[in-house]
């Protein structure tokens, strides 16, 4: 579900193959370029994100997953836990949004990408990587 997304529409392949190379120009390996836009037909909704988090005002991810955005790999998969502060659970124009505070990281308003009755994710981008995190209900602590 990267970019909250479950249907790619590819808009452009395009494939270079093995450049030789000379002492005024180096060599270029075969290269395949792929761009698209993510759609989903499953949107996330508001009483499930809510139901889900219930009246906790702490929540732990549980997966924490970033990749480059061209690469064609998961970088990174950790299961660093992070806190998140919930403020507030809002649908705006048919997306769910959650307004947190963590630690460590500056971004405060996060969409909710998928849920259902085993977890949450939630996704953004800075700068050239894509981030996805996911919240399961028995992770999570309990708010004041």
């Amino acid at each position: 579900m990267w970019l909250g997304g479950n249907l790619l529409y590819m808009l452009d392949q395009s494939t270079v193959g093995n450049q030789v190379g000379s002492q005024y120009q180096s060599v270029k390996a075969t290269e395949t370029i792929l761009s698209g836009i993510i759609y989903t037909n499953i949107l996330p909704k508001l009483n499930d994100v809510k139901r889900f988090i219930g009246n906790k005002k702490i929540l732990q991810s549980s997966v924490y997953i970033s990749i480059g955005q061209n690469s064609i790999e998961i970088d990174n998969v950790s299961e660093t836990m992070l806190i998140f502060n919930l403020e507030d659970i809002y649908e705006d124009r048919g997306f769910v949004y959650l307004k947190v505070k963590v630690k460590s990281i500056d971004i405060q308003v996060f969409k909710v990408s998928y849920a259902d009755r085993d977890k949450i994710g939630i996704v953004w981008k800075e700068g050239k990587r894509i981030y996805n995190i996911y919240f399961n209900p028995e992770q999570n602590m309990e708010g004041k």
